[in-house]
């Protein structure tokens, strides 16, 4: 097992990528004059797909999972229960370890890790796929430019005694160009039991549910590539020696055309991505594979022809479907 560097790279146009719960809006990095997309929207994009192909997931919204028949208990304690009382685990047993139960049975929790913290039932899982907390868009965000803020309406009444509509703000990008940096720790995939058919299946599901919500605040992203670079990595009595890029690395610089800047970019034709930095990895002696995934025929044309000898190019979607049919059985 490797330790993995992953670069998830998407545009999103006319649309908002993460908003903020507390205001509807597009989060934006105001010292950086970014838009941001957070680990935890990316996280929920492979969750929302493991359900839909039918992969226990721990963290999800199924509220005859997380209520119990007294009306009284919600949340992740019930969820664990129900679980196991479907399961036929007695998770009382004096033997029985509430950690093992969930990294043995929730892919979501051996690939992001998790928490119980119930009398009955604790645990504390560590993820082996983490990504950046904070993910800032390539191009800058100027408000009333490439943010849009606008008034909402709905044609409801907003209480009981008045005629008009509810009202309130959102916003959204007119373009946003995103890399969102991971990384999958192999020491702790082993104490996890996750493996890299498990970290396959997760990024596969991000490009599914990145290219498949049809949300109107998400409509309009489109992956563009998914890069995982293989670290040769040695294993050791606990754990794993291995190499790891500093944050300032970045697989690509950006080539503006024209008298574009960083600050208007509208589409893909302001704009041409040099991958020189990642073909130069293949001369590295850290680095054992690289593995492409790209859909966009335009995309792979342009980019990704003629591949250095420790590349390789993948379909996502091929891939997925084989790695299900995998699952199934």
């Amino acid at each position: 097992m490797n330790g993995k560097t992953i670069y998830f790279i998407f545009d999103a146009v006319n649309c908002s990528p993460n908003g903020d719960p507390d205001t509807g809006e597009q989060r934006i990095n105001e010292a950086l004059n970014t838009a941001v997309v957070s680990d935890l929207r990316i996280k929920r994009y492979a969750r929302d797909k493991f359900q839909t192909y039918g992969l226990d997931t721990f963290y999800f919204y199924d509220k005859e999972s997380i209520i119990k028949s007294d009306g009284k208990s919600s949340g992740a304690k019930s969820r664990f229960e129900t679980f196991c009382k479907n399961k036929g685990i007695d998770f009382k047993e004096k033997n029985v370890s509430t950690q093992n139960i969930l990294i043995d049975n929730f892919l979501d929790v051996r690939v992001f890790g998790g928490i119980l913290t119930s009398k009955e039932n604790k645990a504390h899982v560590t993820g082996a796929l983490q990504f950046n907390a904070e993910n800032n868009s390539i191009n800058k965000i100027t408000h009333g430019k490439n943010l849009v803020n606008r008034g909402i309406t709905t044609v409801f009444p907003s209480g009981d005694s008045k005629e008009q509509g509810g009202m309130g703000r959102d916003s959204y990008l007119r373009y946003g160009l995103f890399n969102i940096v991971g990384y999958f720790n192999p020491t702790i995939a082993k104490i996890n039991k996750s493996s890299d058919e498990d970290l396959k299946i997760t990024l596969l599901s991000i490009w599914d549910g990145i290219s498949s919500i049809n949300t109107r605040s998400k409509y309009g992203q489109t992956p563009i590539a998914c890069i995982v670079v293989d670290h040769k990595t040695t294993e050791v009595q606990n754990g794993f020696l291995t190499h790891k890029f500093p944050s300032s690395f970045k697989p690509f610089n950006i080539i503006f055309k024209g008298d574009k800047t960083e600050y208007d970019l509208y589409s893909r034709d302001d704009y041409e991505f040099d991958f020189k930095p990642l073909f130069d990895l293949n001369d590295s002696d850290k680095i054992e594979n690289i593995t492409i995934y790209c859909d966009d025929e335009n995309v792979k044309d342009k980019y990704f022809t003629n591949l250095p000898n420790k590349f390789k190019l993948l379909n996502p979607f091929d891939e997925l479907l084989n790695t299900i049919e995998k699952w199934k059985k």
